[in-house]
Parts: C-alpha cells; sequence; structure tokens
C-alpha cells in the first residue's frame, strides 16, 4: 500500500504534534514544582500524585505503623509535601497524627504564632506526605507569606543512634493509642537539639510575641517541667543527654516518660538546688538551671488542667464574660486548651468565652473564616 506525502503528514505528524502541544500544557500547568509555598509543597496532577505517593509509602515503612489507614488518594486537593530541614531560628509545630488537614483548634494555633511573629518563618511538620489544600483552613495559611508545610519523615528525623534503632525497632508502637503523643515528645526534642529554634504545641495560642531569649522552657505545674512551648539554641548540651536517654527510659505505658517526666529530671540532675520537685519556688517566681531559663506557670498555662476541676473548663465556660475579664489582667505569651482533655468541648464563636477571646485576638483569619462558615451553615 502506497502512502502519499499528504497522508502521512495527515494521518501521523499533525497527531503527533497535537499530543506534544497536550502535553506541554499539562506539564506546564500540573506538574508544577516551582516553589510553590517555598519548595516544600509540591503540585502534581492526580496521575503524578499516584506516582510520587507510591514511591513514598515504598521507600518510607514507618508510615504504615503510624498511620495504617493512609491510603493512596488520586484527589487533584492533595499536594504532596517534602522533608526540608529546618532553617535558624524557627518557629515549628508538629503534626504526628496522619490527617492531611489542620482542625480549626490546631489552625488557630499555628496563625496565632504566625500574627504575632510575622519576621520569623513559621513551619509545620506533618506526618501524612499529603496535605488538602483546598481545606478551608488550609488554604488561608498556605497564603501566609511566612508559613510553610514540611513532610515528617521519621527516617530523617531519626537518623541517628540510639533514636535510630528506638525508630528502626518501631517501639514508638508499643504505646497504641498513645503513639502520636509519644512521637511528638522524641521528634520535638531531637528537632530542638538538632536545628534548634521555638517548638510550639499545636493546643497552645500564642497571645503576645514569644520572649526573645534561648533556652527556656515553663511550668506546667508544682511538679513538672515542660517544652510543650520552648526555645533552645542548637546542639544544646541538656537536649542531647535527653535524646540519648530517651530509648532507655521509655516507658510505653505513661504519659510522659519521654517529655516533662524526663526534661524535669534531667533539669534537677544538673541544678539540685535550684529545681526541685515539688518546687520550692513561689509560683511568681523565675527558675534557672545553668543557661536555662524556667518560665513560672502563669506565664504559658494561666488556666490549669488539674487543680480545680472548674479552672480547665472555665476556657470554654460561655455567659458570664470571662473572655474579655481574662484578657484585661493577663500578661502570659500562651493559653493551653489540652486537647487531650478538652477536644470533644464545643467552641462557640460568637460567645464570651475565653477561648472565644482567644481565637478572635489571636487568629484573626481563622476566626473570621470560622464566622462566615457558621453563618451560611444556619
Amino acid at each position: 500500500m502506497v502512502i502519499t506525502a499528504r497522508k502521512a503528514l495527515r494521518v501521523f505528524v499533525i497527531p503527533f504534534l497535537m499530543i506534544n502541544v497536550l502535553l506541554s500544557f499539562v506539564f506546564v500547568r500540573y506538574f508544577d514544582i516551582s516553589g510553590g509555598y517555598g519548595n516544600r509543597v509540591l503540585k502534581y496532577s492526580p496521575g503524578q500524585n499516584l506516582v510520587e505517593e507510591t514511591r513514598v509509602i515504598r521507600e518510607s515503612k514507618w508510615l504504615a505503623h503510624l498511620c495504617p489507614k493512609y491510603r493512596i488518594n488520586t484527589n487533584a486537593s492533595l499536594d504532596i509535601v517534602t522533608w526540608t530541614p529546618l532553617q535558624e531560628d524557627v518557629i515549628f509545630f508538629v503534626k504526628t497524627t496522619c490527617q492531611t488537614k489542620l482542625s480549626a483548634r490546631e489552625a488557630c494555633a499555628v496563625e496565632s504564632a504566625i500574627h504575632h511573629h510575622p519576621q520569623h518563618l513559621v513551619v509545620l511538620f506533618t506526618a501524612s506526605p499529603t496535605i488538602t489544600r483546598t481545606h478551608p483552613v488550609m488554604k488561608i495559611l498556605l497564603k501566609m507569606d511566612n508559613f510553610r508545610v514540611s513532610w515528617l519523615d521519621l527516617d530523617e528525623v531519626f537518623s541517628e543512634d540510639p533514636l535510630l534503632s528506638w525508630h528502626r525497632d518501631r517501639l514508638w508502637m508499643l504505646s497504641g493509642d498513645r503513639t502520636p503523643a509519644v512521637l511528638n515528645d522524641a521528634v520535638r526534642t531531637e528537632l530542638l537539639h538538632r536545628y534548634g529554634g521555638t517548638y510550639v504545641d499545636l493546643d497552645a495560642i500564642i497571645l503576645k510575641s514569644l520572649p526573645n531569649i534561648t533556652n527556656w522552657m515553663a511550668r506546667v505545674d508544682d511538679r513538672l517541667i515542660t517544652s510543650a512551648v520552648s526555645r533552645f539554641r542548637p546542639g544544646h548540651p541538656m537536649l542531647k543527654e535527653i535524646t540519648q536517654s530517651i530509648p532507655r527510659v521509655y516507658a510505653p505505658s505513661s504519659c510522659c516518660s519521654i517529655g516533662p517526666e524526663l526534661f524535669t529530671q534531667r533539669l534537677i540532675e544538673r541544678c539540685p538546688e535550684n529545681i526541685t520537685q515539688p518546687t520550692s519556688t513561689q509560683p511568681e517566681y523565675f527558675e534557672f538551671c545553668q543557661d536555662m531559663t524556667i518560665f513560672p506557670r502563669k506565664l504559658f498555662y494561666p488556666i490549669h488542667y488539674g487543680y480545680k476541676s472548674t479552672e480547665l473548663e472555665s476556657i470554654f465556660t460561655e455567659g458570664l464574660g470571662l473572655g474579655p475579664a481574662f484578657f484585661k489582667q493577663q500578661e502570659a505569651y500562651s493559653l493551653h486548651l489540652y486537647h487531650s482533655l478538652s477536644n470533644k468541648r464545643d467552641i462557640d464563636l460568637k460567645s464570651d468565652s475565653i477561648v472565644a477571646e482567644a481565637a478572635k485576638r489571636n487568629c484573626p483569619m481563622i476566626y473570621k473564616a470560622l464566622k462566615a462558615q457558621n453563618r451560611r451553615s444556619q
């Protein structure tokens, strides 16, 4: 059969050129890794998402243990996030559960840090290798210039012994339902030791700019000192001691064996005359241990979770004007919501509660969006 030049052009060349034009469009439109959100979020086409997620899951065997319900999703609203080491003097959060988005409370905590530190980079580390960029609170945060998302690659975090062996053997799984909290304790300590910076819990609303000194923590009660909001320089020797101690002192059934209990014990060992358990220092006073400052409880945990049965409840109490009254006399740097104890509490943003007032003042963009969403749903 003889094919004329004109027929060959129509049958082969023109379709080939059209396919190339189409592929070029698809590449430019979807395979955009040019640096949205600081090269930490990669925008792939749904098909490329599948390839990239499959690779991540295959190479990161820990993901199936921490996130057994995680499934590959080719939804175009999902973006892949990559591991990126921390820069100097960064404020960071850690999410060790496996959701692809933040809750409203968590988003408020992140925005509050951004709101009070516009010149600082604020980073969210997330165990999920993807985020839902179209979720309302994620859309708000991702538009903020000094906010970044980074994948919490546990193989990178726990890359050196003794935490390498602890991680490789998946000993953190022995904590069952408390595994995310246990991992959070280990991750924050290792990241603070390796890179330094400021760590903030996702259930802490920042109320004003954090102290501009290094190597500080705060008391959470008269027995324990915690790093739930803390700042350290890279390579601090106490953090090195703690990371080396984690595999040895880790108690799977304990809530705090590698968190506040370990930090407090190491501080007592270093400074037995200054740091005692229970504390011998007056509640309003600072404590000092070598180059470290321990802030009094009232400056980071102004409402406690345990002394009085009604104290934590007061954060959510409505109709008594507690919110405006709280802020008239408040000097605290943060307000802790104690997620494990209060996560089932509904929050009415129109109320005069302390938490509603804290949101209105410190995460205004999230607050405004949630109020608008509530109006539309009524």
